[in-house]
């Protein structure tokens, strides 16, 4: 019996539903049904195939004697009326069986029944947990949701099939948490049969077939995401017989960018590329930009991870044309378009960020240093080539007159053959040189250019990207606000140029977790006029300019969270007289005169820019701090020598 228990439960991994129920009632002979343990366990699977399969009264397998069925609205429920034999109290699948069953036959009473006989099965699971095991939460998940719909149906409360269509997990269950899907799975199983049977009740009724299409996206996005592709692949199919009545250009493309997605995830790269540009080119042609959007950012993802187009291509024909889509999309201020949009520019951001690393590793590796060098060595040769050339044409000349003048030409000179010869080599290694210098100066022309201009689209996709605030705990946003905060240190002007147009539109919120990064770059700028300053010195100039104006806003918005770090960073200076010496000089020159002094205009700035409130609460702060540093830098001499390490704190003047 246990080698059939293993059978069944494979059975059931793979997927074969239909096998798994023929094979399950073939083999319940009495042989079988004399251990109780294992018919218990064998009734359990087949009740669960049943209703997985909406199978709501077993199917005859003798087909020939199988009666016509009816077309009702729970006709797809009525199958045949064989069961297995149960004995004992119903288990926890057999009373789901029952009640879902009672369901779809309109029978309230029968379906309290056995809905009272499902929460004792549950009850009866949990009384014999040992320790180490979890509570079958996932059954009383099920148990919520089918109270629901009896409340919907059967009471005078009115109730929408979407109080119950909330994804437990969201979609979003971590790697580390994956053997929870197989429960959550369920959960999700039970939420379609209850929608179908519902949408089966009323047809007609658009709202259950919004519902049940929306759900099985969902599920199909959940499973693939836990790498159960089978899963996926049978919501997909199933969402194709449930819209196939109101099927239309974009819904058959929205479930091929879907199947597009498992076979990517499934590691068909060929396939899920071809798949998706196929999409893409039907969404040119139908003009649905929300979807086309989604569509060409996944087709730019994947062909740049197997580089299958080259980066200008995929940035060209995809990436940037997506994410423009997407950012009109995002306007409309709804949630999902906004994250659409959030997604978008980032994607953006990324690839482009990855190409400004990848040209910036460039252009500072040796072998730019190198190839450098050797187009100096080259401009060296074509000037020596020139002065060449004039002396060849000076000598040529000379020989040309002289010959017309008849003069004597005096042993070893060369002829104007060879001298119009000379001329031609110097003249041609000359030509050479240029088309080589030339090439080589227009590509590390755009190879710099191009630098800069991947740092200001990467800088501009992230900014857009932070600048919506309505995507919730979907995406981490921290780690592309220090991606670029990262970007703009490494930049120089043209970063400056970029985020002096975008950081007011970025949320401030956004910048909290950079509090003291942001404020340990805070320095006073140059003292000199603007026309005596460097370049270097004019960008660090705007760098700090734009850096200010970011801390007073983080100062302004989110006081108890920025003010204490800024006052600490004013106290620099103060050391007391607990540090002296060589150490004195040391942490003094660490700190700097400059960002103590520039964090004390920035507080002056926010005392006089920002609330009332701000200027006590900044009073009250300095106090508080000082109050702190007293105490930590107060002498401590006459105490060495006692053994007590404690020290009252009324002694402390």
């Amino acid at each position: 019996p246990a080698r059939k228990i293993e059978v069944i439960s494979a059975l059931q991994g793979l997927g074969l539903h239909h096998v798994l129920q023929r094979y399950a009632v073939g083999y319940f002979d009495d042989e079988l049904s004399k251990n109780n343990a294992y018919s218990r366990e064998c009734r359990e699977k087949w009740y669960e195939e049943s209703w997985r399969m909406f199978q709501w009264d077993d199917p005859i397998f003798d087909i020939d004697n199988q009666k016509e069925i009816e077309d009702t609205p729970t006709s797809f429920m009525s199958r045949g009326s064989h069961r297995i034999s149960s004995d004992g109290p119903p288990d926890w699948h057999e009373s789901l069986y029952n009640t879902l069953s009672c369901l779809s036959n309109q029978d309230s009473k029968g379906f309290l029944n056995h809905l009272v006989h499902a929460r004792n099965a549950v009850l009866f699971e949990i009384g014999n947990l040992s320790g180490g095991e979890s509570a079958p939460t996932h059954k009383c998940k099920i148990l919520n949701d089918l109270e629901l719909v009896y409340e919907k149906l059967y009471t005078n409360q009115s109730k929408k099939a979407s109080d119950f269509l909330d994804l437990s997990m969201g979609g979003r269950l971590h790697s580390e948490f994956k053997p929870q899907f197989q429960f959550e799975e369920q959960v999700l199983s039970v939420k379609e049969v209850l929608l179908r049977t519902l949408r089966a009740g009323k047809k007609g009724n658009t709202e259950y077939e919004l519902d049940l299409a929306s759900h099985l996206k969902a599920f199909s996005t959940m499973a693939r995401a836990q790498s159960s592709f089978q899963v996926a692949d049978g919501c997909l199919q199933r969402l194709v017989t449930v819209i196939a009545s109101r099927s239309n250009v974009q819904r058959n493309m929205e479930l091929k960018l879907e199947e597009s997605k498992n076979l990517w995830c499934r590691k068909d790269f060929t396939s899920a590329i071809r798949t998706v540009k196929s999409v893409i080119s039907n969404l040119k042609q139908d003009s649905s930009d929300e979807l086309l959007s989604e569509a060409l950012i996944l087709c730019g993802k994947w062909s740049s991870q197997i580089r299958v187009e080259s980066a200008n291509a995929v940035l060209k024909k995809y990436l940037k044309p997506g994410a423009e889509m997407a950012n009109l999309q995002g306007r409309m201020k709804n949630e999902k378009d906004g994250l659409r949009s959030a997604e978008a520019h980032l994607a953006l951001g990324n690839f482009v960020a990855e190409l400004y690393d990848n040209v910036i590793s460039r252009i500072r590796s040796r072998e730019w240093k190198m190839a450098g060098l050797a187009a100096n060595e080259r401009k060296k040769e074509h000037s020596k080539c020139e002065e060449l050339m004039a002396v060849a044409q000076k000598k040529y000349r000379d020989k040309k007159a002289n010959k017309s003048k008849r003069k004597s030409v005096s042993q070893g000179d060369k002829s104007l053959q060879e001298l119009e010869q000379d001329l031609q080599e110097i003249y041609m290694h000359k030509r050479n040189l240029e088309k080589v210098i030339d090439i080589d100066t227009k590509e590390r022309l755009n190879v710099v250019k191009s630098s800069v201009d991947f740092l200001k689209l990467a800088l501009e996709s992230f900014a857009n990207a932070l600048s919506t605030s309505d995507v919730g705990d979907k995406i981490n946003m921290t780690k592309y606000v220090y991606k670029m905060v990262s970007l703009w240190y490494t930049g120089k002007a043209e970063a400056n140029t970029v985020i002096a147009s975008v950081h007011r539109k970025i949320p401030s919120f956004r910048f909290a977790p950079l509090i003291y990064q942001l404020f340990s770059r805070l320095g006073q700028p140059s003292k000199a006029s603007s026309s005596q300053l460097s370049s270097n010195e004019k960008d660090n100039e705007d760098f700090q300019d734009i850096l200010r104006q970011i801390v007073i806003r983080i100062c302004v918005e989110h006081p108890y969270h920025a003010l204490v770090p800024l006052i600490a960073l004013s106290n620099g200076n103060k050391i007391g007289s607990g540090v002296s010496g060589r150490q004195s000089s040391t942490y003094l020159d660490n700190v700097g005169d400059s960002k103590v002094e520039a964090t004390k205009e920035v507080l002056n700035k926010i005392r006089e820019t920002g609330p009332s409130y701000l200027a006590d609460l900044i009073h009250s702060y300095e106090r508080i701090c000082n109050a702190y540093i007293d105490l930590a830098m107060a002498p401590t001499q006459q105490f060495h020598a006692q053994r007590s390490k404690y020290i009252p704190l009324s002694v402390m003047d």
